[in-house]
């Protein structure tokens, strides 16, 4: 029996190596290296080291948690290589490891194709930090991913980290540079805050910058202090473009993205010239514009030459005090879709495309919008609104107006007018139904014919649209029998076809039959059944339609 229990234990214990200073175990499953066990000058040098090790002993852990604190990082920390050795780094959630690098190339930590940097930590605030020293601290980025390999070829993992940049160094692309992702990447639970130019820029517009297949996954960007008259902050840039290839299948889940500058926008997708920005999706996410009162109504989220972003849930917020949209299409953007999202402006999203914008419409959020083709099922419901809206050439739109209670209509980018209502094989039964919409009728509209002498003339209209009165006075010489009466109506009926009356309600002339002898959508033509008296007043009453 103890003979057993030795070979069980030789066969699963771990076998401790010393290899330049460093603390290697190596188990039947995987290698852990030790950072920190040895004598080197700053800990980014400790680190490389101990990512080296593992590397040479075919990838593993390199576990750098006995370096917490204040450390320093004066040259790049490399997690992993060109040959996609795996490797993951594993950080202290009290470190704090300070950026000295001024070369402005290199990044504090460049992670590669299967290389990982994960923190301890359970929460936003408990995090292992990786910041800049001071404002003399010039690099690329606090971190980045490796696009060596070529288009979307590193597939990595970023968790539990906060990047800071409170101290004003110069990121000279951004605080976060996410290039070349494929495979599913993630980048989850991390803090980044840069009130001095991008927080987080995904993709760009240099070569290998494309990235497909990323989640973004409960993360805080922060331009810190954007509300304070800040002017450079902008948390978000997404980007795509002809050098770079495309960003595409990005899916950002929970979080914050708050405080851009003024003038900012919090997000921005771009796609270059052709599109190279698609399939962006974000849910339920929390932003906020500056509350800089004089931003001018810059929008919270910005859109160009990209589609299709669909945005679900969430809210945007501060939008109201600033005048800002939540919202703006722009360079041919489409295929947008926001739905269940918390915004507070007048005009949540501003669509310079299609010009087809979307109007609050008194619950404070966008229930649902795209400048697409809506399809609904069961009933629809339209909640009135006292600001009409461009529809846009080749598009119809429709809204409820809140001042006449109508629904209204444009076809082709054309006048809203009126929706006819059109019910076939039933019954439409109502307690009143009040001709009060279109056009007022005029005292020109009719146009009298010969017969009805020199000089009559038409007075006193009242009426709009279907139910118009007139007082036709008949003139001197000339009087003959049957003149005709022409209606060149002031609102234009939905069919050629539809009958018209008119007939004598009053006057001192003789009362008279009138007969419809023409059938017009635009101008139906009637016949006085007589002879006009001269001076004679004839008072008639147009009613088109039922």
């Amino acid at each position: 029996m103890n003979r057993r229990i030795l070979l069980l234990f030789c066969l699963f214990a771990p076998t401790a190596h010393g290899q330049t200073g460093n603390r290697v175990f190596v188990g039947n499953f995987s290698t852990r290296v030790y950072a920190g066990h040895q004598s080197a000058a700053d800990a980014s040098i400790q680190v490389n080291s101990c990512i080296a090790t593992v590397i040479a002993m075919g990838g593993g852990t390199c576990d750098a948690t006995n370096l917490g604190g204040l450390q320093t990082i004066s040259e790049q920390i490399n997690v992993g290589n060109t040959s996609s050795v795996p490797v993951v780094l594993l950080m202290s959630p009290i470190a704090n490891w300070g950026v000295k690098i001024k070369d402005g190339t290199s990044c504090a930590v460049m992670v590669y194709n299967n290389g990982s940097i994960v923190s301890s930590g359970t929460a936003t605030g408990q995090e292992a930090t990786i910041s800049s020293f001071s404002n003399a601290t010039n690099v690329r980025g606090l971190l980045c991913t490796n696009d060596s390999l070529g288009g979307a070829s590193n597939t990595f993992k970023v968790e539990g980290i906060q990047f800071h940049n409170s101290n004003g160094g110069t990121m000279t692309d951004a605080a976060v540079v996410l290039r070349g992702c494929k495979d599913n990447s993630i980048f989850r639970n991390n803090l980044v805050v840069n009130p001095f130019g991008v927080g987080v820029h995904i993709g760009g517009t240099t070569a290998h910058a494309q990235c497909t297949v990323l989640t973004v996954e409960d993360t805080w960007v922060s331009g810190a202090n954007g509300n304070r008259s800040n002017t450079t902050a902008q948390p978000v840039l997404i980007q795509g473009s002809a050098a770079a290839g495309a960003v595409s299948s990005i899916r950002w889940v929970s979080g914050s993205i708050v405080d851009p500058g003024g003038g900012q926008n919090s997000i921005v997708i771009d796609g270059g010239t052709n599109y190279y920005a698609e399939n962006i999706n974000f849910y339920g996410l929390h932003m906020e514009a500056t509350v800089n009162a004089a931003d001018g109504g810059t929008p919270v989220v910005r859109i160009s030459h990209a589609g299709p972003v669909n945005w679900y849930g969430g809210g945007i917020f501060h939008t109201y005090e600033n005048g800002a949209y939540c919202f703006r299409l722009e360079n041919n953007a489409n295929n947008f879709i926001a739905s269940g999202v918390e915004c507070g402006h007048t005009t949540m999203v501003q669509n310079a495309t299609t010009g087809i914008n979307y109007v609050n419409i008194g619950t404070g959020a966008i229930q649902y919008y795209t400048e697409s083709v809506n399809n609904f099922f069961g009933a629809l419901a339209v909640s009135e609104t006292t600001t009409p809206f461009t529809a846009g050439a080749g598009l119809d739109a429709c809204y409820g107006d809140s001042a006449e209670h109508a629904l209204k209509c444009s076809y082709n980018n054309g006048p809203f007018q009126p929706v006819t209502l059109n019910v076939q094989n039933s019954a439409l039964r109502q307690q009143q139904y009040i001709a009060d919409q279109g056009s007022a009728c005029d005292n020109d509209e009719l146009v009298l014919g010969a017969g009805w002498g020199t000089s009559p003339t038409v007075m006193g209209v009242v009426g709009t649209g279907q139910t118009c009165e007139w007082t036709i006075t008949a003139g001197g010489a000339g009087l003959g029998p049957n003149p005709t009466i022409t209606d060149i109506l002031t609102n234009p009926l939905p069919s050629a076809s539809t009958v018209c009356d008119m007939r004598m309600v009053g006057g001192t002339g003789t009362a008279t039959l009138i007969d419809q002898i023409a059938l017009s959508a635009t101008a139906p033509v009637f016949s006085f059944g007589g002879t006009p008296r001269a001076g004679s007043t004839y008072k008639v009453l147009r009613r088109c339609g039922p």
